[in-house]
């Protein structure tokens, strides 16, 4: 499969891979539709508007002692609904996503 290179800064990858998105004191769980170094697409049951600061935490590995995230701060940059009650939305990483072994920087 060739990665999505149109109109874009960085290539995108058609990545499946739980996300879990973290708006102020709230978390939400979806699934990565591609991923590129400064950003996701994702899709979920739930909508987070056009604008939010979000922190995103997308599940690489699980290890036997503890699992591997991509983690960074991002903002919500478009939202497209989806089938009832699905929603894909466009996430901008204010920086590169970061190899962790937990889903925040504050864990």
């Amino acid at each position: 499969m060739q990665p999505d290179t149109k109109r874009r800064r960085d290539i995108r990858y058609p990545v499946r891979l739980p996300v879990t998105v973290r708006l102020a004191t709230t978390e939400k769980s979806g699934r990565s539709e591609n991923l590129s170094l400064s950003g996701v697409l994702l899709t979920g049951d739930f909508l987070i508007p056009e604008g939010s600061i979000v922190e995103l935490a997308v599940g690489v590995a699980k290890m036997p002692d503890h699992d591997l995230f991509l983690t960074a701060s991002g903002k919500v940059l478009r939202v497209h609904p989806r089938e009832p009650g699905e929603f894909a939305m466009a996430i901008g990483c204010d920086s590169p996503f970061r190899i962790t072994s937990h889903k925040t920087d504050h864990d």
